[in-house]
């Protein structure tokens, strides 16, 4: 079921139980079609691992709790590189700290375009992604 909390735009209708947006919808469903399987599904298999650069989104709401699901967030003004919770670190995309070749999946959902020199992000990106592995970005 979705709700419309905005009567201008009818067209954006979040999910009453993840609040979730087309857009997040759309981006998950990329993914499953490309793993061959619901995400969480995918992500019952520990060796798995899924990078999120965002701590606020329905994937991060619905997959927090998991081991093998990590996130960032960013904040200019604290020490990048650290966890400020459990698997939620305050990192810039253009030099993490995770090791090589770590995650199977990664998302970021307009992130990329406020990176300072987007192509070392990227370049950041592809560094920490596994062999075969997927970034789905917008």
């Amino acid at each position: 079921m979705f709700l419309c909390d905005d009567p201008s735009d009818q067209w954006i209708r979040k999910c009453i139980l993840c609040r979730s947006t087309p857009k997040y919808r759309a981006i998950v469903s990329v993914l499953e079609q490309h793993l061959g399987q619901v995400l969480s599904s995918y992500l019952n298999n520990r060796s798995h691992a899924l990078y999120e650069l965002t701590s606020t989104s329905p994937i991060y709401r619905c997959h927090h709790h998991r081991l093998n699901y990590v996130c960032s967030t960013y904040f200019s003004d604290r020490p990048f590189k650290k966890e400020i919770e459990a698997r939620v670190w305050n990192e810039d995309i253009q030099d993490t700290h995770f090791y090589d070749e770590s995650f199977d999946v990664i998302v970021s959902s307009e992130t990329i375009e406020h990176v300072r020199k987007p192509w070392d992000g990227f370049k950041e990106v592809y560094r920490i992604l596994k062999p075969g592995g997927v970034h789905c970005f917008t």
